[in-house]
């Protein structure tokens, strides 16, 4: 589904009016409905104000996570921060570069750096999702062994197919992002290129990371 057919079935299952959402965001109706319509795409800070104005998930109006999935991270703080820590760590990853047409004002999309980036030109995010996934895919499969972000996204392409179930492991994500940060050395000495890496094996190593003598 697309963005703007995410974003309409999202703002009448809440009640609200077009009219309504435009003033909670601080536009005019007619600009809200360019979103709502398809015809303008709106920049990712934008699509935060609107997540917020509708009390949803940024990753629910682009399809990324289920509503059902997106509630049951309500019930459990950290697990919603690890998920917005997530979608940061994705978006970040992504240039915006304003362009001009005949229908005025665009964004061309463009993640990643050199010589391994792609470029997503007039994105309606239909296909942000695929984009995202061929990315890291091509992401790690180019890393070299000592790339401390390689893990990094070996687990985030495992998370994307977690079930409810699973929804402890989005916890230890967050934790090993934190761990991470505090020491890139220890995950990059982790990081094996040399065999496949396994749910298993993740989870052995996700299991080290959070062991606290480990940290002592």
């Amino acid at each position: 589904m697309t963005f703007s057919k995410n974003l309409k079935q999202i703002r009448i299952k809440k009640g609200f009016s077009q009219k309504e959402i435009a003033e909670r965001l601080g536009v005019s109706q007619p600009s809200y409905a360019q979103f709502t319509n398809g015809k303008r795409n709106p920049k990712l800070e934008t699509i935060q104000k609107i997540a917020h104005a509708l009390d949803v998930n940024p990753l629910v109006l682009i399809g990324q996570i289920s509503e059902t999935l997106s509630d049951d991270l309500r019930a459990e703080p950290n697990i919603e921060k690890a998920y917005f820590d997530i979608f940061k760590y994705i978006y970040g990853k992504i240039d915006i570069v304003q362009k001009k047409d005949h229908n005025g004002f665009g964004y061309n999309y463009i993640l990643g750096d050199e010589p391994n980036s792609i470029k997503i030109s007039d994105l309606t995010f239909d296909n942000i999702t695929e984009c995202i996934e061929d990315f890291i895919q091509l992401y790690v499969k180019t890393a070299t062994e000592n790339d401390e972000s390689q893990k990094c996204f070996l687990l985030l392409y495992t998370i994307k197919d977690m079930e409810l179930s699973d929804i402890e492991k989005i916890t230890e994500f967050a934790q090993f992002i934190k761990n991470k940060r505090k020491d890139p050395e220890i995950l990059a000495a982790h990081a094996r290129t040399d065999v496949e890496q396994t749910p298993e094996g993740l989870q052995h190593d996700l299991d080290i990371m959070n062991d606290d003598k480990n940290w002592e």
